[in-house]
C-alpha cells in the first residue's frame, strides 16, 4: 500500500477504521520493497506490463467500472442487452436457458443504494459458466463480483441505476460494447433517444422501506465484536451518536452524548437518562 500511495495510485486522505488516514497509517513503512525477497516487486519493475483488472469508461459508465481480464481468449464484444432489474431475475433466464451466445447481459438496481447493499454476483457468471456461455455472453452490473468470477464480466458500474445512470436507460435489444482492449463500455444509441428516455424514466421504489438503522447500533471491531443498543428518546436526543476512541486512548470523545468511564475497563454511556456499558475496546470505535 505506501508504494502505491507514493506513486500516486491511493487516496492518502481516506479513513480507516482506526480514525487515521491512509497516510497517515503508513507513514512509518518504507516507500520501496526489501531488496532481500522478491514476492513485492518495486514499482518500476513489475511482474505483467497489465494487472488483471481494467477500469472501463463510457456513455455507460463516465466516473468508470472494473472488468476482469485474466484469461480471457476475448476481450470485446458487441451484442444485443439482455435487461434485469435485480440478480434474481437474470439468474432465473440463465437457468431458464433465455440467454444466448452474444448476448450482454445487464443486472441493475444492485448498487449500494440501488440493491441496498450490492450484493454480490456470483451466482449468476457461475450459472453462466455451467451453461457453456463463459466465453461467448457479456454480463455488466452496478452490483459487484466475488473474486471466483471469471469471463466477460463488467461490475462497480458509475453512476448506479438507482442514481439515474445511464444504466437504467437501457432497454431490452439495445447494442451495447465491452471492449477491454480499448477500455470502453458503451451503449450504441442516439443521444435523441437517450433523451427521450430520460424525460421519462423515473427512480423505482426502494425494496426494503424498514430495517435496521446504520446509525442505530455502534460497533467494536476489536478485541471482539460488541453491541451496544442507543435509544433516543425525545426529537432533541435524535442526534446520532458519534463516538469514537483514539488510538492506544483510554478516553472516549462523543457528540450528543456523555461518555465516561464507571471502571477499568468498562465504558458507560449516558443517553436520554440510561446508562449503556460496554467493555472497551483498544483500537477504535465507530458507527457502523
Amino acid at each position: 500500500m505506501k508504494i502505491l500511495l507514493a506513486n500516486g495510485l491511493l487516496h492518502g486522505r481516506c479513513m480507516t477504521i482506526s480514525g487515521r488516514t491512509v497516510e497517515q497509517e503508513l507513514e512509518q513503512v518504507p516507500a520501496e520493497p526489501r531488496t532481500d525477497q522478491d514476492v513485492i516487486r518495486p514499482f518500476g519493475n513489475p511482474l505483467y506490463r497489465q494487472g488483471h483488472l481494467a477500469i472501463l469508461k463510457g456513455n455507460l459508465s463516465p466516473e468508470g467500472c472494473v472488468a476482469k481480464i485474466t484469461g480471457l481468449k476475448k476481450k470485446a464484444i458487441t451484442g444485443p442487452a439482455r435487461v434485469f432489474d435485480s440478480e434474481d431475475a437474470a439468474m432465473q433466464a440463465i437457468l431458464d436457458d433465455r440467454i444466448r451466445a452474444g448476448d450482454v447481459i445487464v443486472i441493475r438496481y444492485e448498487g449500494p443504494k440501488g440493491g441496498p447493499g450490492m450484493r454480490e454476483m456470483l451466482s449468476p457468471t457461475s450459472a453462466l459458466i455451467g451453461k457453456g456461455l463463459g466465453d461467448s455472453v457479456g454480463l455488466i452490473t452496478d452490483g459487484r463480483f466475488s473474486g471466483g468470477t471469471w469471463g466477460m464480466v463488467v461490475g462497480h458500474v458509475a453512476p448506479e441505476a438507482y442514481a439515474g445512470g445511464l444504466l437504467a436507460l437501457v432497454q431490452e435489444g439495445d447494442s451495447i460494447t465491452i471492449d477491454a482492449d480499448r477500455l470502453l463500455l458503451q451503449l450504441n444509441v442516439a443521444d435523441a433517444e437517450l433523451g427521450r428516455r430520460r424525460a421519462a424514466w423515473s427512480r423505482p421504489a426502494p425494496r426494503y422501506k424498514r430495517g435496521c438503522s446504520p446509525s442505530s447500533r455502534v460497533w467494536c471491531p476489536a478485541p471482539a465484536w460488541a453491541r451496544l443498543p442507543i435509544k433516543r428518546t425525545t426529537a432533541s436526543e435524535h442526534r446520532v451518536l458519534v463516538p469514537f476512541l483514539q488510538r492506544r486512548s483510554t478516553q472516549y470523545s462523543a457528540v450528543s452524548a456523555t461518555v465516561s468511564t464507571s471502571r477499568p475497563g468498562i465504558a458507560a454511556t449516558t443517553i436520554g437518562g440510561q446508562v449503556f456499558s460496554r467493555p472497551r475496546c483498544e483500537n477504535s470505535l465507530f458507527i457502523a
